[in-house]
């Protein structure tokens, strides 16, 4: 069992490697659709982070949702979530030594990764790209079935299986690009900004922001959530941090549009619902300008950031 368990992980590990087709879907969906490879945490997570990989392109995305991806996923989080919580009740009421504290803590680990990676391939699989000519909001566009499943798994816990890993793997870039786009792609949801906020994961995404401040990527994901954050969350937002971290992450990516137009976007309410002077006091007027003159020809930040000359103007 040991030979064919490495044989499968070395195969997932290979498709997760490759470019996206409908054929390695298959093969993936294939395998993790048995119970017994899908309690293999070995498996599990690595065949989730090859589903990450393939339902990134849109094609294949559709294969995969068509063939009961999304249930697959849905059942690997319950197995997952279910373990976590016998854990939980199980330390609860037993004596530990350092042994067994070891042990259960990789065994925490193993179930924090395919917590993230299921959740990650959920985002995806339930995300779907707005091709409307006349959309206004830079967020993923879902349909009602879609937004009908990710709200089930928002209040199952996915953000929560987000953020957990974010706070372990504070370093690794990967997962803290992966999960600024999770919670990016949940905060399009009110209850996932409920979650997020309640959750205190803004501060997951203020820290990832700061520790990885060169990520152009990142650093759009993140803003792109602060911006859905701030119409509704007011736990955080009558603090500086947001404003410094959105104000950074515009001059240290001077180039991308994306940053500039999500860092507007959130940066209009914060001057609306808060007093503005912070934006004054790190001179962010500046940067404000300098991105509609970089981007000249881009309606939302255009929009954003004349809404935000305006509130100043007043204040």
């Amino acid at each position: 069992m040991a030979t064919s368990t490495s044989a499968v992980v070395e195969q997932l590990s290979t498709i997760a490697k490759q470019h996206p087709t409908v054929c390695d879907a298959e093969v993936v969906v294939n395998i993790l659709a048995q119970q017994s490879m899908q309690t293999l945490p070995e498996i599990a997570q690595v065949g989730c982070t090859a589903l990450w990989n393939l339902s990134s392109d849109g094609m294949v995305r559709a294969y995969i949702v068509q063939a009961g991806g999304i249930r697959l996923v849905l059942s690997i989080i319950d197995t997952y979530r279910q373990q976590q919580q016998q854990h939980k009740n199980q330390c609860s009421c037993c004596n530990t030594t350092a042994k067994t504290t070891k042990t259960a803590n990789d065994n925490d680990a193993k179930r924090d990764w395919v917590l993230f990676m299921a959740s990650g391939v959920l985002c995806n699989l339930t995300y779907q790209d707005d091709q409307s000519d006349d959309s206004t909001l830079d967020t993923p566009a879902h349909t009602t079935h879609q937004d009908e499943v990710l709200t089930a798994a928002i209040r199952g816990g996915i953000c929560q299986f987000a953020t957990n890993l974010m706070k372990r793997e504070q370093n690794n870039i990967q997962i803290q690009e992966k999960g600024c786009w999770m919670l990016w792609t949940i905060s399009h949801e009110p209850e996932g900004r409920e979650a997020i906020c309640n959750g205190d994961a803004c501060r997951d995404i203020l820290r990832a922001m700061e520790h990885h401040m060169d990520v152009t990527s990142l650093q759009e994901q993140a803003a792109g959530a602060l911006w859905n954050l701030s119409e509704d969350c007011e736990l955080m937002l009558g603090t500086c941090e947001w404003v410094q971290s959105l104000l950074r992450a515009m001059r240290s990516h001077p180039e991308s549009v994306g940053v500039a137009r999500h860092a507007c976007g959130a940066l209009v309410h914060l001057v609306d619902d808060f007093t503005p002077h912070h934006l004054h006091e790190y001179d962010g007027v500046k940067d404000v300008t300098q991105a509609m003159i970089s981007f000249p020809y881009d309606v939302i930040l255009q929009e954003q950031a004349c809404a935000i000359l305006a509130q100043l103007a007043t204040w």
